[in-house]
């Protein structure tokens, strides 16, 4: 609770000068929240390569449409299981 609802609240809060003034017209600016990334693929543990394509489009316009979704970056795992 203190990490991934109150951490992400006042880090939030903490940033609201910043986020306003990089909002642009009809383009809020946000604070991405990666709570946890694990899991194993081919017997290793995801690595920092392996998150940071979907860090980039979260980060990117590309994925400013995507809003309070889990998405799994476990190499597959989920939709093997």
């Amino acid at each position: 609770m203190d990490t991934n609802v109150k951490g992400v609240f006042f880090l939030t809060q903490k940033l609201m000068l910043l986020l306003r003034k990089a909002a642009e017209q009809g383009s809020p600016a946000h604070v991405i929240n990666i709570g946890s990334v694990d899991g194993l693929q081919d017997g290793r543990v995801g690595s920092a390569e392996d998150i940071a394509g979907l860090a980039i489009f979260l980060s990117s316009r590309a994925g400013e449409y995507v809003v309070g979704q889990t998405i799994a970056c476990d190499g597959g795992a989920v939709a093997a299981s």
